[in-house]
């Protein structure tokens, strides 16, 4: 533990140059404005380095990596703070740091000694889940979460889980990546039929259903209207070094940046 305090400390101290870290802005579709971001590695959640080949315990290697996003989600939400905003940051965090008592608790520890006026604006975001894994283990993290942050995510790789038999999970907000499920011949159909099971899975675990990786206006309006809360991706903003703004962004404003993106592309080729 001691170890895992000195690794935050040191990612805290350390220059901008050397964070590799980078803050995605998310849109509230209800109340159409930026109201948060996610701080994660350049590629989002997929490109996280595998830490099974390193030769060391997949946990004590993805909890290090962990430790490290949780100094940089802090420098992100002091940085809001800073301009006198508001914004939660969701910070990646493994299945594998959680699984493991020793990880967790290593991990919980970290977690429990930043501010807590910085700790209010934190959430963790649970990633890592592949098709065997049991998804019921996972009340019992947010369980030991939630008396040091009140907001907890989950990323999931898709839907092909038994959410009827786990039980509660215990976290506020349920996601997925939609960029691939678009695409194809019927790729309008599949992901309106996913968007629609996710909206009734969080239904169901009393959770706000976001996506990432979204990439036209179309697919916004789609996700919105099905009742997706909180949408990210290159439609909505690039990620960034620092959290950006938050405020106001309508539809019809994201509608007109895409526009004004696609006219920019065709005359920087001609």
């Amino acid at each position: 533990m001691e170890d895992l305090i000195d690794l935050y400390h040191s990612s805290l101290a350390a220059s901008k140059e050397s964070q590799n870290y980078q803050f995605t802005p998310y849109w509230d579709s209800k109340q159409e404005r930026i109201t948060s971001f996610a701080c994660e590695l350049p590629g989002g959640l997929s490109d996280a380095p595998d830490a099974a080949g390193m030769g060391i315990p997949a946990a004590d290697a993805h909890c290090k990596l962990d430790i490290q996003a949780l100094a940089s989600a802090t420098k992100g939400v002091r940085h809001v703070l800073s301009r006198g905003d508001v914004a939660a940051i969701s910070v990646s965090v493994h299945v594998a740091t959680l699984s493991w008592s020793k990880s967790r608790a290593g991990y919980l520890k970290v977690l429990g000694q930043i501010e807590p006026q910085v700790r209010a604006l934190l959430a963790p975001r649970i990633f890592g889940f592949d098709a065997g894994s049991n998804l019921s283990a996972m009340a019992q993290w947010t369980t030991a979460m939630r008396g040091l942050i009140p907001w907890s995510f989950v990323h999931l790789p898709n839907l092909n889980f038994d959410f009827w038999r786990v039980g509660a999970l215990g976290v506020r907000s349920m996601g997925l990546s939609v960029g691939s499920l678009g695409g194809g011949k019927n790729g309008g159909k599949t992901l309106a039929a996913e968007v629609e099971k996710l909206v009734r899975v969080c239904a169901s675990q009393k959770a706000v259903p976001y996506t990432d990786n979204v990439g036209s206006a179309l697919d916004v309006d789609l996700l919105r209207t099905q009742g997706v809360r909180l949408l990210a991706g290159s439609v909505i903003g690039d990620a960034a070094e620092l959290p950006g703004p938050v405020g106001p962004l309508s539809f019809a404003q994201l509608q007109g940046n895409l526009k004004n993106a696609s006219l920019q592309e065709r005359q920087a080729g001609s």
